[in-house]
């Protein structure tokens, strides 16, 4: 697969974690890899490195708290309360 060219994921998904709705996708299998973006990103920002990881990996991608797809209801964001997300998603 070409790196531009849109991935297909096994699985769009929601999960409810840390009181939020968290979107994710999965991709591929084996051991699991959680990909997590930065500052003012999203999950898409992984799109060209997801096809090479999930030959090898089971490829996890997720919007954080406020980004992409998950909301934010509290309107809270800080780190902490993004690794208390992260931390719940990992759990559920």
């Amino acid at each position: 697969m070409h790196p531009t060219q849109k991935h297909s994921a096994q699985q769009v998904k929601y999960i409810e974690a840390n009181g939020i709705h968290i979107h994710y996708e999965d991709y591929g299998s084996g051991y699991p890899l959680l990909l997590l973006h930065g500052g003012t990103a999203n999950s898409e920002s992984w799109t060209a490195h997801i096809p090479l990881l999930a030959q090898h990996f089971s490829v996890f991608v997720l919007d954080t708290r406020g980004h992409g797809k998950t909301d934010n209801p509290t309107g809270v964001l800080s780190y902490s309360v993004l690794a208390d997300d992260v931390t719940a998603f990992i759990q559920a």
